[in-house]
């Protein structure tokens, strides 16, 4: 049999349609070296990557139990057996757009006229049924047979157990049956109406309600389901919760007062790329009657080219933190509203929880009426962005409408963030994967935070990831403290949940309180499996010295030790702080 001249593979899908009677290929290769070939197989929308392709696409004939075709689009004719086919793959070469289909029975292409078919334009030939060994195969090549199953429930539930059985034998993953698209509980039009039927003003009563429940019960708000019925909240106004506002604040409010941001807590997370900014805003996003704003600077820096053209991010931010949802920051919704950008939105869990089937589409999540009357609801206000220089948070700082506001500069060890980014493949860009940009950024964040301090005292508190991350209890309840919260233990299950520790009972010098507890703060430095130090076991040595040299600056202030050799990086004693959270930050508790 002539050959047909090799062509380049091209990555088109195998499409199996295993209870059709049509397997489409779009493009096979067969040769001898054919195991180092990959043919992608799509299977009821999901692909799959085989090492060796056509074993595994015979075999699933041979379960199929039926006659195979294959039209090889061309002027000659194969063939192969799909009993033998290990042995013909091995000898011969086909390549080409290619149809394979199964019949069930033999009468669509009989035994005695293969040689008719062989004689047409498109060469086709007949395989052999593949006759069941096990009685178990019996039965599923019985149950294949579509054409002769009726839409009886008895046959429905075989053919199901049959397909799980196919399935199995040959090691292809159930599919999962797609969610059916959930109802709405309103309509567009009802826009319109007022109180309870309409879906803005019912949303904004089960936030509300939940608000109350969380603060009066002090339950983890993350675990309440979203809003699936029409059933009224259950909110009374004149027994509402009474709310704890910002230290020396005169004014009383309760769950369903909208306070002023002159009255809010407004706390900023200010950091970058891969710095535990994502765990430290869980965190804090977890303490009751918080509204979480999650990276909003997203929408104008979305190609994060330029990081200096601050302005329109800062006016973005001080929006937020005053409630302003209306012509100003439309853009920033809208951006939202795009189903790539959700995300942006989910983190915040006391509304999208109750906001999600309002309205098709999800549409009430991203109206501004929504958001002016339930953002003013939240005594907590946090935005966490990886955008922002914090020199630039010295603005917002100013602003007499924000005279609470706190800002929490969160930076790690150049060596683990560089670890970290370098598995992402959206950090490839100058801004992002530069050591020399990444280290110039942390000495400006590190002296900018050191002059906002003396600036604006007690409004700015730099924290290290390695010690947020090695002992979490300790630094979190100084984060309180500098916030002017109480510790909660909504909270603390949270740290105890993702971080596997808890809390033990401290001895205290003498003098000093016994009240704190805490777990040993430094002792699990020397853990090589602690995320934050993860760097030390997967870093090159050369690339190590590269960054060390280019930080040596910032890493100095911040209490990084250098690692000279490569018996250091791997010696778990070797330690990689060089000073303690106090000495890099002192900060003064309050008595």
């Amino acid at each position: 049999m002539a050959s047909i001249s090799r062509m380049q593979p091209r990555p088109h899908p195998l499409r199996m349609d295993s209870f059709d009677e049509v397997l489409e290929v779009d493009m096979i290769e067969v040769s001898k070296d054919f195991g180092k070939q990959c043919t992608l197989l799509q299977h009821r929308g999901r692909v799959f990557d085989f090492e060796y392709e056509f074993y595994t696409i015979w075999n699933v004939l041979e379960k199929l139990g039926g006659n195979v075709l294959i039209s090889s689009g061309g002027n000659r004719s194969t063939d192969y057996h799909s009993s033998s086919a290990h042995h013909t793959l091995q000898d011969k070469q086909f390549l080409g757009p290619s149809s394979v289909r199964f019949s069930e029975t033999t009468e669509k292409y009989p035994k005695e006229n293969t040689d008719h078919v062989q004689a047409q334009t498109t060469k086709q030939t007949q395989f052999k049924p593949f006759k069941p060994a096990r009685k178990e195969d019996d039965e599923i090549s019985e149950i294949l047979h579509m054409t002769d199953i009726q839409k009886t429930g008895k046959s429905v539930q075989a053919r199901l157990r049959a397909r799980k059985r196919f399935m199995a034998l040959n090691r292809i993953p159930m599919m999962k049956p797609k969610p059916k698209p959930q109802l709405s509980l309103f309509g567009f039009n009802s826009l319109q109406l007022n109180g309870l039927d309409n879906p803005l003003f019912f949303g904004a009563q089960h936030v509300k309600a939940r608000l109350d429940r969380e603060i009066k019960k002090g339950e983890d708000a993350s675990k309440y389901l979203a809003v699936a019925s029409k059933e009224p909240p259950n909110f009374n106004v004149t027994n509402a919760a009474l709310i704890e506002t910002t230290k020396g604040n005169d004014a009383v409010y309760h769950v369903g007062d909208k306070i002023p941001p002159e009255n809010a807590r407004q706390i900023l997370i200010a950091t970058t790329w891969r710095s535990g900014s994502s765990f430290t805003g869980d965190i804090f996003r977890h303490y009751p009657g918080t509204y979480y704003s999650f990276e909003p600077l997203h929408y104008t820096f979305q190609h994060a080219s330029n990081l200096e053209d601050y302005e329109p991010a800062i006016r973005l931010l001080k929006s937020l933190f005053k409630c302003q949802y209306d012509s100003t920051n439309l853009g920033y919704l809208k951006h939202v509203s795009l189903g790539k950008n959700h995300f942006l939105f989910d983190e915040n869990f006391r509304v999208w929880q109750v906001c999600q089937r309002l309205l098709p589409g999800k549409a009430a999540c991203f109206m501004p009426r929504l958001y002016q009357a339930v953002c003013p609801l939240f005594p907590i206000r946090l935005i966490k962005t990886v955008r922002l220089r914090v020199e630039y948070t010295a603005e917002l700082l100013a602003d007499p409408e924000l005279p609470n506001l706190k800002v929490i500069v969160l930076i790690r060890d150049p060596r683990g963030t560089m670890n970290s980014r370098s598995s992402m493949d959206w950090c490839l860009k100058d801004h992002c994967a530069n050591v020399t940009k990444v280290c110039d950024d942390l000495d400006r964040d590190l002296a900018s935070a050191y002059d906002l301090r003396d600036k604006y005292p007690g409004r700015v508190y730099l924290i290290r990831y390695e010690d947020l991350s090695v002992d979490p209890y300790e630094n979190v309840d100084k984060i309180f403290e500098f916030l002017d919260l109480p510790q909660n233990s909504v909270v603390d299950n949270f740290i105890k949940t993702h971080t596997k520790t808890s809390r033990i009972a401290k001895v205290m010098p003498k003098g000093q309180s016994g009240s704190k507890i805490s777990v040993n703060p430094y002792g699990t430095y020397r853990d090589s499996k602690t995320t934050a130090f993860a760097w030390r076991k997967k870093m090159d040595i050369n690339y190590i010295h590269h960054i060390q040299t280019n930080c040596k600056a910032p890493m100095d202030k911040a209490g990084y030790h250098l690692i000279e050799t490569s018996e250091q990086r791997d010696d778990p004693d070797f330690p990689v702080i060089s000073k303690t959270a106090e000495e890099v930050w002192p900060w003064e508790k309050r008595q």
